[in-house]
């Protein structure tokens, strides 16, 4: 590794360019002999994990971490728009774009890579029903329904089948 770091620092230079040591980071994977790098002669950091294009990359190569980053992303996404959400001004119809279009592909976001389980669809699939039932107001005790109506209404299909499609 040490070897292909050294390479792309000349190349690095060759081409007019700087390797950011400070944005450089070493994560070990199943390895017996951890080791330490170094780039312009300084030594690289190493992580457990690390946020790369939006995603979290944890060293056991699963999803659990990401999944949870992306439901935290979309809540905060959601309550934003709390206004919009209990306006009655707003059409049901423009929530729903607008909970598809900044709320949804903030949770979705690289879901294409996911490893999905029952378990990890199901708590995507919970954090988009308590949202659509929040925008429409469907609550327990009051309003309760059932998620095959809150789906209907909100014109949503089930979460585990839209993953399927976007792979």
């Amino acid at each position: 590794m040490q070897s292909k770091l050294d390479d792309l620092t000349e190349s690095s230079k060759a081409a007019g360019l700087k390797v950011n040591v400070g944005k450089t980071k070493s994560m070990e994977i199943n390895t017996g002999n951890p080791s330490s790098f170094m780039v312009a002669g300084q030594q690289v950091e190493k992580v457990e994990c690390f946020q790369y294009l939006g995603s979290q990359i944890t060293p056991d190569g699963g999803t659990r971490k990401d999944i949870e980053t992306r439901i935290r992303k979309a809540r905060f996404a959601f309550a934003s728009l709390r206004n919009i959400w209990r306006s009655r001004q707003i059409s049901l119809r423009t929530k729903i774009r607008i909970f598809n279009s900044n709320v949804k592909s903030v949770l979705l976001y690289g879901c294409e890579t996911w490893c999905t389980y029952a378990v990890t669809t199901r708590k995507l699939q919970v954090f988009v029903n308590r949202c659509l039932r929040n925008i429409i107001r469907a609550w327990w005790p009051g309003n309760w329904i059932s998620n095959e109506e809150l789906h209907r209404r909100c014109h949503q299909r089930a979460l585990e089948i839209e993953i399927r499609e976007r792979v």
